[in-house]
């Protein structure tokens, strides 16, 4: 889609413009193009904002619109990239320089939740916006949620009755004559399905054959559960939300005077209140000149000043994973060094003690993934080919 006005499901160009923020350090000669991709992004984020030179359409209650047949999926995957763009905002210090002013990370997040009502941690449990009700209709579009949502869903199993009720045999002609025309409301209820939504002044028709409102579809939540996840995350702070290092985990230190200096050895030192060393850095090799950089994928690494390839890394915190894996991250076993990297819950979201829950690796007979509690298997995900 060349209109980077909106973005529907299936157009993956606005998640790489994002992403290429992400790699924009390591551009090298390519940076030029890298550079047409940011530029997009920005403009796509402006437009939804009503901050750019041409703004995307909105309801008159504030939705993103894009078309009458399930226009959900744009307001959506617009929210999803929407919270994403605003904790890579947050993460880096920037701002969204839009033609029409500055954007902060939180009106990125608020624009989000501008298209989605849902009860979370935000605003001390306060309800937000438009999807789930807070629109001119004070209707829900998400069927079982609030008073007034939807009740003649487009669905085949919604809307012919459950063989518990009625065990009569129903083929594929009949279901169309005998259930699909009735004007009762739906005897199966499909909870938290996410329809089509409302057209461009806000009207919506609940009728089991005006498909394109009514009509569900798991692409609509799919987006969804990644906006609402970033919500309930929390808004006070972004540091919590990629716990990508933590240093003494066995251990934490409780009081807050405690620091991360980086010693003229070229070693990171965890010091607790009276100045102890309570974690360092296991690095064996040494350089010249040695600096301690946080790279924008969320790897701190420890490298000599003339040197950057990552091969040459000196200390990475990506060889030391906790609760999260990102791109980059090393998890599985070394088996040269028989070094053996797993990933381990938190005992808490406040206590980043290691939990009960192990995600690891077995090499001594299939390659295969386990989710362990302790000593007991949880889950295993079954022997790949390699």
């Amino acid at each position: 889609m060349n209109n980077y006005l909106i973005r529907s499901r299936n157009d993956k160009i606005i998640g790489i413009m994002c992403w290429q923020f992400l790699m924009s350090s390591k551009a090298g000669h390519n940076a030029p193009v890298f550079e047409k991709y940011q530029q997009k992004a920005k403009n796509f984020m402006c437009s939804c904002l009503a901050k750019g030179d041409r703004n995307t359409q909105k309801t008159p209650g504030g939705l993103i619109y894009r078309q009458r047949w399930n226009n959900m999926y744009f307001v959506t995957s617009a929210a999803f990239l929407g919270t994403t763009y605003s904790d890579y905002l947050a993460s880096s210090g920037k701002y969204l320089k839009c033609s029409s002013g500055s954007v902060s990370p939180n009106e990125l997040l608020s624009f989000s939740k501008s298209q989605v009502k849902i009860l979370t941690l935000i605003e001390c449990y306060k309800p937000v916006d438009y999807i789930l009700g807070d629109n001119p209709r004070a209707t829900s579009y998400m069927v079982g949620y609030g008073n007034n949502n939807p009740r003649q869903v487009h669905h085949r199993a919604s809307f012919i009755v459950s063989f518990k009720v009625n065990p009569s045999f129903v083929s594929c002609q009949a279901g169309y004559p005998t259930w699909y025309t009735r004007k009762a409301s739906d005897p199966n209820l499909l909870t938290g399905a996410l329809i089509g939504g409302p057209d461009a002044y806000d009207n919506f028709t609940d009728q089991r054959d005006n498909y394109e409102q009514t009509e569900p579809a798991t692409y609509n939540n799919a987006s969804l559960i990644g906006v609402l996840a970033r919500l309930h995350a929390g808004h006070s702070g972004y540091n919590h939300l990629l716990p990508v290092l933590t240093c003494n985990g066995e251990n934490p230190l409780n009081d807050t005077s405690s620091a991360l200096n980086f010693t003229r050895q070229g070693i990171l030192t965890l010091l607790n209140g009276s100045g102890r060393v309570i974690w360092s850095s296991d690095s064996t090799r040494h350089g010249k000149n040695q600096v301690a950089q946080l790279l924008d994928s969320g790897n701190l690494v420890v490298r000599d000043a003339a040197e950057d390839k990552p091969q040459n890394y000196l200390w990475q915190s990506f060889d030391n994973p906790g609760e999260t894996t990102l791109p980059g991250m090393k998890v599985g076993i070394n088996l040269k060094t028989s070094f053996h990297r797993s990933l381990s819950s938190w005992k808490s979201t406040n206590d980043p003690s290691i939990g009960e829950f192990t995600w690891t690796f077995d090499t001594g007979g299939f390659l295969q993934t386990f989710i362990m509690n302790g000593f007991i298997e949880l889950y295993r995900a079954g022997p790949w080919n390699v």
